[in-house]
């Protein structure tokens, strides 16, 4: 019987099924929030927009920015992550996990 590790790192079938695991995990993490804002009616925050804004030169924190409206006010929030995909995938928890901290937009009139 064969006592090979399957971790072992540079193992191209090990770092194959690690990528899809991950893949899948944040596919599944925009599955749930385009269902969420999708679901308009059903809360009282509607997201509006997500945006990723690029450092510039490639180098530094990319911010991840979320407008939204209630039925008093225009509403923003802010996300930054050390990569992209880093980023989109916090921004992605926290919209479910209703952790954003919102404020409101002065720049976005209703």
């Amino acid at each position: 019987m064969s006592n090979r590790n399957s971790d072992v790192p540079g193992n191209p079938v090990s770092s194959a099924a690690l990528m899809d695991r991950e893949m899948l995990k944040r596919a599944r993490w925009l599955y749930l929030v385009s269902s969420y804002c999708e679901r308009e009616g059903e809360q009282d925050i509607r997201i509006r927009s997500i945006r990723i804004k690029v450092p510039e030169g490639g180098r530094g924190e990319y911010l991840g920015v979320v407008t939204a409206d209630t039925e008093t006010a225009s509403l923003v929030a802010f996300h930054v992550g050390d990569d992209l995909v880093g980023c989109l995938s916090g921004l992605c928890t926290r919209i479910m996990n209703g952790s954003l901290k919102w404020r409101e937009d002065e720049f976005r009139s209703r």
